[in-house]
């Protein structure tokens, strides 16, 4: 049973799922399973294992939905008599551990050309986990960890939350516009978006003609990136993703230097 919990859980961390692997570390008297004994609880609803099923399983599942709604692991304790918590007449006691993995950061980059690529490069080294999107097949050669044939307006399927980064850096102004309208108002912790600022004020001039706020301008980088690159598409996508790292780790742009 063990094997096909570490199984699933490795195959889930492969597609980036945030999980709750719990495990029994300590167990006596009537408790319905031995300690060591393994399940684990995904994002979307559905488990794997077993720690014995009944009113302990029950409540822990509930114990992990909760761990994985506030993103921190925990001990539990749990007495299984009917004077314990869980009012039951095993007579035993069990103790475990919810540990959560959490997802890596998401890295959603719209365009493929030779910054996309780059950034994909040093993303992975960074260990983010990568998207990538642009509407010409022959630019996708699976280099992200999932990549789409995309037109930039028909985006519902990407799940976009506070733990995504998103890098606007396609082949044309259009395009750039098209893909800022489908996500600026997602809940992203970051948007990006290549190019000068004359680009940058035709591209919000045109979502001011579409009814966009202007308060959702303020969450935009643009242009993108620190200022410590020059034309090279790789230092380009070094300064990007040094500013996605600033962000992300609340960090700061002052020296460290002591002499």
């Amino acid at each position: 049973m063990d094997d096909v919990v570490l199984k699933e859980v490795y195959k889930r961390c492969e597609k980036n799922e945030k999980i709750a692997l719990i495990t029994l570390t300590k167990s006596s008297g009537s408790t319905p399973r031995n300690a060591g004994s393994m399940m684990a609880l995904f994002s979307d609803g559905t488990s794997v294992g077993s720690i014995g099923g009944g009113k302990l399983e029950y409540e822990v599942l509930k114990e992990a939905k909760e761990c994985l709604e506030n993103n921190k692991s925990k001990i539990f304790n749990h007495e299984l008599t009917p004077n314990g918590d869980l009012k039951m007449q095993c007579g035993g006691f069990a103790s475990g551990y919810i540990k959560i993995i959490n997802q890596k950061p998401k890295l959603i980059i719209f365009g493929a050309g030779h910054i996309g690529k780059e950034i994909i490069f040093l993303a992975k080294f960074l260990g983010f986990y990568s998207i990538l999107l642009d509407d010409r097949k022959e630019y996708l050669k699976n280099y992200a960890d999932e990549e789409y044939l995309s037109n930039y307006e028909d985006l519902d399927f990407l799940e976009i939350d506070e733990n995504t980064y998103i890098i606007i850096v396609t082949k044309s102004h259009l395009d750039d516009y098209k893909c800022l309208k489908s996500v600026i108002e997602k809940n992203a912790k970051y948007i990006g978006v290549i190019g000068s600022k004359t680009k940058h004020k035709f591209i919000k001039d045109e979502l001011i003609k579409d009814n966009f706020s202007n308060e959702l301008f303020h969450k935009i980088y643009a242009p993108i990136g620190l200022d410590i690159a020059n034309q090279e598409p790789r230092e380009i996508a070094f300064s990007i993703l040094s500013e996605i790292l600033l962000i992300k780790n609340q960090g700061n742009l002052a020296h460290k230097k002591s002499f």
